[in-house]
């Protein structure tokens, strides 16, 4: 997990505020979905939804209080939302990686756990919306960026 302050104020996006002032366990939430482009500055910079996973106290407790009777649309999971259904959480992502692995890899963001890019671009290409193409596009050319910025200047990658 990789704490990164150099990013936009993530907390200025109502959902991300909305998550960030609830009284969950920060160390049982990732943020995944299209926000954690936003957090490193990469897309339109519009937060249209906000995607939660969720485990332990916190999934039972957004399970108990939120709206229930919706699955996600390639899992089938349970979801619970809130805010007007702009807020989504689910105990399961689709992906190669399982909920405790997006945690331990997640990066802290405004003081919030963000699914790290490379986990992004595994769970974008197996959903494979138009949007998402977009998205892989916009991610890769930012990471390889990154990249190009690191070698430049002498900074080893960071471990996998």
């Amino acid at each position: 997990m990789k704490d990164t302050d150099t990013t936009p104020n993530i907390l200025e996006y109502e959902l991300v505020r909305w998550l960030a002032e609830r009284p969950f366990n920060r160390d049982e939430f990732v943020i995944v979905g299209s926000a954690p482009l936003l957090a490193h500055g990469i897309g339109d910079g519009v937060l249209r939804d906000l995607d939660v996973v969720a485990c332990g106290s916190t999934w039972r407790q957004v399970h108990a209080t939120g709206v229930r009777g919706m699955t996600g649309t390639i899992t089938g999971a349970p979801v619970v939302s809130f805010c007007g259904g702009r807020v989504h959480f689910s105990e399961t992502w689709f992906g190669p990686r399982s909920t405790r692995e997006l945690l331990d890899r997640a990066e802290i963001i405004g003081g919030l756990r963000f699914a790290s890019l490379p986990d992004v671009l595994d769970y974008k290409r197996v959903a494979g919306r138009d949007k998402d193409l977009r998205h892989i596009e916009a991610v890769e050319r930012f990471l390889k960026s990154v990249e190009t910025i690191r070698h430049g200047i002498g900074i080893p990658a960071p471990a996998a």
